[in-house]
């Protein structure tokens, strides 16, 4: 361009301008559509992502306050019958123990020892006494014994998975050296006593001998007050305290029912029992009952209260049968308590979850189950690895009592002792037993005869078809020799697993409370 001359820009047709004109009015639209709607619709998506955002932290949170791994409470029951509880003897009274059931599983066949210390040993380490040395009597308090340094317990594995662990109650499992005692074996804590046959208000022997803890302190607080009451004080105030996020084992191991059978005067005069009021030794034993099944009842509702109970698995079993001259009941069972036939080896034994049993609440478990079952069980509860519990004599049998399906154990041993040169085994519904089948030899005329049985051991060989005979009446030794081969050639194979007992140890006079102050003590061997 020159001159100065003006650009001149070409002229947009009219039909151009037209066109034009439309599009700038639909943008100019659309723009204020959107100055009006665009705002709503950020504002909609910024509410879905806050919702969301909510949400996700809620369940942080609540994932949060519950424990990843369940927390397990064993309750242990000392020399309760199997007659002693209502399912299997409508004149008991337990309520709590039939609501636990209802939201759970029933084990029918469910063993330990005969004696009470060989017993609780097998249910802490898996295995069986008599792979211990400790398959031939209690532990007596004078003499220096105690599970072998060389087996782990259950609340030691525990703890390695991060479990809290605390014990209440009886321990009977050695004290000799505060190695050998709860606190020692992998209890955090410990509430309760070293020995058995206290008093139940003075926590005092026959000779007058004190033996209640705290820790390692002397706890003379407890004097005067039942044991029941004690205990149980002490598991609600673990239970309130404790932090629901880090799993818990707790083990409330009642003094109930041993002997001396002592319950609190407004127990025996209530009306719960009332009905057995013209026998004297029942009606004291269903006192003592109906207040341990109170006192589950406490710890169960503390659970509940604490929101723990539907993370929980409640285990309530007994260390062996009932002694039926304090009142218990083991029928149909044969025998009692220090006995190898069903009546002292055949456990009160149930299961009990809201969540993790759900599927099978209200049912029995027909499958062959033992105390040494509970490690590997418990650690699978807990998440454990498969081989956890690698080398114990117990099989887990958690997946089949959650599942309703068959127990993977065909096989019980009784026991295998080499002081009396007995043993009693059963393989499926075969029990063989050859030898004296009694460890305790009580003054004559304390065993009575039950259901028409007596206690006549004379018979050195004795085999017995569990499936159609539970009372063990008919002796089918003569007739099944064949069987008796077969199950006397594997007993002759587990014999060479014995650990010799050391029976009869002589009394160490430095474990003399007298020596410490009238107090059982540790720290003498």
């Amino acid at each position: 361009m020159t001159g100065g001359a003006t650009q001149q820009y070409p002229m947009m047709s009219e039909e151009s301008q037209l066109v034009f004109e439309e599009e700038s009015n639909l943008e100019d639209s659309e723009s204020s559509v959107c100055r009006r709607r665009c705002p709503r619709v950020l504002l909609v998506f910024l509410a879905i992502y806050v919702v969301i955002l909510v949400l996700f932290l809620t369940v942080a949170v609540l994932i949060r306050k519950e424990s990843a791994r369940p927390h397990v409470i064993l309750i242990l029951a000392d020399d309760l019958g199997w007659g002693d509880v209502q399912w299997n003897d409508p004149d008991m009274r337990t309520p709590v123990l039939q609501d636990l059931l209802e939201n759970g599983v029933l084990l029918n066949n469910s063993y330990g020892h005969p004696l009470d210390s060989p017993s609780r040993a097998a249910l802490f380490t898996g295995m069986y006494p008599y792979h211990m040395g400790l398959q031939h009597e209690t532990m007596d308090p004078y003499t220096q014994t105690y599970i072998p340094d060389n087996f782990t317990l259950l609340p030691s594995r525990l703890q390695a998975l991060g479990y809290k662990t605390h014990m209440v109650g009886k321990w009977h499992l050695g004290f000799c050296d505060w190695k050998y005692t709860p606190t020692g074996r992998g209890f955090g804590s410990f509430a309760g006593f070293f020995t058995e046959g206290l008093d139940y208000f003075t926590h005092k022997d026959e000779k007058g001998y004190y033996d209640f803890r705290a820790g390692e302190m002397i706890d003379l607080h407890a004097e005067g007050t039942h044991s029941m009451h004690v205990l149980t004080d002490r598991a609600d105030y673990l239970i309130r305290n404790h932090d629901r996020t880090v799993p818990l084992f707790l083990v409330l191991s009642f003094q109930a029912v041993h002997s001396p059978v002592q319950v609190p005067e407004a127990y025996l005069n209530s009306s719960t029992c009332a009905h057995l009021l013209n026998d004297t030794a029942r009606h004291k034993l269903c006192a003592l009952v109906a207040m341990m099944d109170e006192a589950i009842g406490n710890v169960t509702s503390v659970l509940r209260d604490k929101e723990m109970l539907g993370a929980s698995v409640v285990i309530v079993t007994s260390d062996n049968g009932g002694v039926t001259s304090q009142g218990s009941r083991n029928g149909p069972f044969r025998g009692e308590n220090g006995d190898l036939y069903e009546g002292g080896t055949h456990l009160v034994t149930l299961m009990s979850s809201p969540s993790l049993l759900s599927g099978v609440h209200g049912t029995t478990y027909p499958g062959l189950f033992h105390q040494v079952d509970w490690v590997p069980t418990i650690l699978s509860i807990a998440g454990a690895p498969p081989n956890a519990a690698k080398g114990v004599d117990g099989v887990n049998q958690w997946h089949a009592v959650r599942s309703g399906g068959s127990s993977p154990r065909r096989e019980i041993v009784y026991n295998i002792d080499d002081y009396y040169n007995h043993v009693a085994l059963r393989v499926d519904n075969f029990k063989l037993m050859e030898g004296p089948t009694t460890f305790i030899h009580h003054p004559q005329g304390q065993r009575q005869p039950e259901h028409g049985h007596d206690h006549d051991h004379s018979s050195l060989l004795q085999l017995y078809d569990l499936g159609s005979d539970r009372g063990e009446s008919r002796n089918l030794a003569e007739a099944m020799p064949d069987k008796v081969a077969s199950l006397r050639e594997r007993a002759k194979q587990l014999r060479k697993g014995l650990v010799p007992s050391g029976a009869e140890k002589e009394a160490d006079p430095k474990a003399d409370p007298a020596l410490w102050d009238g107090f059982w003590s540790p720290g003498w061997c």
